[in-house]
């Protein structure tokens, strides 16, 4: 992790992109890697290379309750959401770059 020192205080310096690929299909690249999205507000269900987290709130309240379920460490399953997650992030990009 990288760390930045301003003024004696340490930072932890976060990144995150997301776009719209339809009304309501996201793909978020950060520094954890890639993951994408699917649900309205409200209610969301997005996969990564660590597993699944489904969301639920109560839009413009503040109120949310998020599950996670982490694939197993070592499994093909992890494995295989990486190599797809990576595959689908470069079709996009040249979609992106050749549109």
């Amino acid at each position: 992790m990288f760390l930045l020192e301003l003024k004696g205080v340490y930072m932890g310096i976060n990144y995150r992109k997301t776009k719209a690929l339809s009304k309501n299909v996201r793909l978020t690249v950060s520094k954890n890697g890639p993951s994408i999205s699917v649900g309205k507000k409200g209610a969301r269900v997005s996969i990564n290379k660590d597993g699944i987290r489904g969301s639920v709130g109560i839009p413009g309240s503040g109120l949310s309750y998020s599950k996670q379920k982490s694939f197993p460490k070592g499994s093909k399953v992890k494995k295989t959401a990486s190599i797809v997650a990576a595959m689908a992030m470069v079709v996009i990009m040249v979609y992106l770059i050749l549109r």
